[in-house]
């Protein structure tokens, strides 16, 4: 099997589909709908975006926005100026900020200034997808058609044009029921690249991180640049869950982390994570983790920047929710340099650097705003040929990390205390 497609035999159930009574809503509980709202018990509930989960969180009465479509893309490639997505009118948001030196005063414009900056790279270029290659267990049900998946990801290449892709994607679907015969469909396609990534990851590329089902998603470069893609689909879906899969939330994310690994396959510069800290090549953890999100969310609301804007507003609930009580002495804690190469590397989900998701989408918005989406490659870029985080933000930002980041804690701390 190795060296040549493979083509695994899909088996397709229709399954009736059982009514079942909605739970009660409340604060913290799953929805599905970004924008939906609820009054119950005499709360006004708004559906946000935590993390990767949906939750219910409590607003204000006047503070509740017009739901917004989450529908996907339409599948009609973006080629040309006139199909573009259209970056609404600045007269219509606040002033985006364009320096540290006016983070403050235009902090409202953040969250507009990320969106429309992404949107108006991604309207200058054109795909530039790479050839991809699909293995799918045969107890593996399709949640997205080829056409859309194609979609979704030629509009990741789309916005990252600039950069080199890898040469090749080879993508496994696999559910918990086909996890050991996928396993060995790996192996063998992979060949000596298996065991690769697994010293690399510190753990199996095809893999299942739900009890008794499957959701999963991790990507490698091997040492020809090709990439390797898994993704692991649950059988039996929460509603949240095929939210993510009908916008191939899990492709797009692992193709991106495909762009980033493709630079340490360039610079012959991969070094294996140990105890689970990510090399000193690599930027921090929050600045990887938050990046795969922002690009994803900003691809499913491209025509929509009100569906951005509300994926960034459930931060207060997202750290209720993890137990994490956020004081301004908490977030100049969080973004001291003195956590470079220690928790700012923890990949770990529940070790020191749980929160890196949490605190590096509020930085993320920042640094986009400021600097564009390239701030969220070019750290790796420059980071795998030997140049420092230090070093790296210096040259985009025209000062130290040092020196803006009381800026940056009391800019996050503001922002956070604005959500619900």
């Amino acid at each position: 099997m190795k060296g040549k497609s493979l083509s695994l035999a899909l088996i397709l159930t229709v399954c009736a589909l059982v009514p079942i009574s909605p739970a009660v809503a409340k604060v913290g509980a799953s929805c599905t709908k970004v924008g939906a709202k609820k009054v119950e018990g005499g709360l006004n509930l708004l559906c946000v975006k935590q993390g990767k989960k949906l939750k219910w969180a409590k607003v204000k009465s006047q503070a509740l926005p017009k739901p917004t479509p989450t529908t996907s893309p339409s599948p009609v490639a973006t080629t040309n100026a006139s199909e573009a997505p259209q970056v609404e009118a600045q007269s219509k948001y606040p002033a985006s900020p364009t320096s540290f030196e006016n983070l403050w005063e235009k902090r409202d414009g953040i969250i507009y200034g990320t969106w429309s900056k992404v949107i108006s790279e991604l309207n200058k270029n054109k795909p530039s997808l790479p050839p991809f290659e699909i293995y799918r267990g045969a107890n593996t049900p399709t949640y997205i058609s080829g056409e859309n998946l194609k979609k979704a990801l030629s509009d990741v290449s789309q916005l990252y044009a600039n950069y080199q892709m890898p040469k090749k994607v080879i993508l496994f679907y696999y559910s918990r029921a086909d996890l050991e015969s996928m396993t060995k469909v790996a192996q063998d396609v992979m060949g000596s690249e298996f065991q690769k990534a697994y010293d690399a990851h510190g753990g199996p590329l095809v893999k299942c991180n739900v009890p008794g089902d499957c959701d999963d998603g991790d990507a490698y470069v091997g040492a020809d640049g090709t990439a390797y893609m898994a993704v692991g689909l649950s059988i039996k879906p929460s509603p949240q869950m095929k939210a993510r899969y009908d916008v191939a939330n899990a492709e797009t994310t692992e193709f991106y982390h495909s762009i980033q690994g493709y630079f340490y396959f360039l610079n012959k510069s991969s070094v294996k994570s140990v105890n689970g800290l990510a090399s000193p090549n690599k930027p921090p953890h929050w600045l990887s983790s938050s990046s795969e999100n922002i690009t994803s969310e900003v691809l499913a609301a491209r025509n929509d920047f009100e569906r951005y804007r509300l994926s960034q507003q459930g931060y207060k609930s997202w750290a209720k929710s993890i137990g994490l009580e956020v004081t301004p002495e908490w977030v100049d804690s969080y973004v001291d340099i003195k956590n470079l190469n220690n928790m700012w590397s923890n990949n770990r989900f529940n070790g020191p650097g749980r929160n890196s998701m949490l605190m590096g989408g509020m930085i993320n918005n920042i640094l986009i705003s400021i600097a564009g989406p390239s701030v969220m490659l070019d750290f790796h870029k420059e980071m795998s040929a030997g140049v420092t985080f230090e070093e790296v933000f210096a040259r985009k930002f025209g000062v130290s990390w040092v020196s803006v980041s009381p800026l940056i804690s009391k800019v996050v701390y503001d922002y956070f205390q604005k959500t619900y």
